[in-house]
């Protein structure tokens, strides 16, 4: 059974962009892929991969960065928990795979100071225990002022971490950025919920460095850098400067995803991840 197990492959449903676009009704996903079974983990990892939606269920594994020659091709076994800090990293990939990460970017995280590793497992705690839930309760019911507290807290919060990442090589900034990336995606929908355009722009800009950083033509990629399009479009003017620059990183992200499409089908695919995902 650990065979099943630790080499089985499932998801909740299909890429929804890619589904709607192939005129396919999405579905949950459970099987083994042999040969994709044979891909080791990384919490940086430079592939990414999901099946093709329809009867054929066809796993893509595609390059999301320049691999160099004799670089081991590796995925990412979490979903959510890439996004975490080192310990909460570990802890999911042993309870479901077995094994403790040793890859870069858990090296890097391994010698950090013990303020900074505390303060990005504080950051990640408070986020699921106060921010996230409040903000939750927040848009659901309309309360802008709990928004703005909610923001104002999630702000400070990372203003203590960028404080301490200044003593941290620059290279290395937007990986651990990536482990409390729960925060920065509180401030950005924060930002959105209160229909600050401006505010929404950069904190959503913050999201798509740091989503491109560990998990480059993952869902979550391609869906920040759809909505990241979109407001700064809304916010410059269609043609505007600001609005190609945003496009092109939204193009860039598709590409690693679903590789190279004609302009039509980018458009498409980009507003289906806007749209799709709540």
């Amino acid at each position: 059974m650990d065979v099943v197990r630790y080499n089985a492959y499932g998801d909740r449903h299909d890429d929804l962009a890619a589904a709607a676009l192939a005129g396919q009704q999405p579905v949950a996903l459970l099987g083994l892929w042999p040969q994709f079974s044979l891909l080791n983990h990384s919490c940086a990892p430079n592939a990414i991969n999901w099946v093709l939606p329809g009867a054929a269920r066809a796993m893509v594994v595609r390059a999301a960065r320049h691999i160099a020659p004799g670089e081991e091709l590796t995925i990412s076994y979490l979903g959510g928990p890439q996004l975490l800090p080192l310990d909460a990293r570990r802890e999911a990939l042993g309870s479901a795979f077995g094994f403790e990460c040793g890859c870069p970017r858990c090296r890097v995280e391994e010698e950090l100071s013990p303020g900074l590793a505390t303060l990005l497992q504080d950051t990640a705690s408070r986020v699921a225990q106060s921010f996230s839930p409040r903000l939750k309760r927040g848009m659901a019911s309309g309360d802008r002022q709990q928004l703005m507290e909610v923001r104002r807290q999630a702000a400070a919060m990372m203003t203590m971490v960028y404080q301490q990442l200044r003593r941290v090589q620059p290279s290395l900034r937007e990986q651990l950025l990536s482990s409390c990336y729960s925060c920065v995606e509180a401030i950005a929908d924060a930002d959105t919920a209160l229909g600050d355009d401006e505010a929404a722009a950069g904190s959503l800009g913050k999201c798509l460095k740091a989503a491109a950083a560990v998990t480059p033509g993952s869902d979550l990629h391609v869906i920040v850098a759809s909505k990241l399009e979109e407001v700064v479009g809304r916010l410059h003017g269609e043609g505007s400067l600001q609005q190609q620059q945003a496009w092109q990183a939204c193009v860039e992200a598709h590409v690693a995803r679903y590789g190279q499409l004609d302009q039509a089908r980018l458009r498409r695919l980009a507003e289906l991840n806007r749209t799709l995902y709540v």
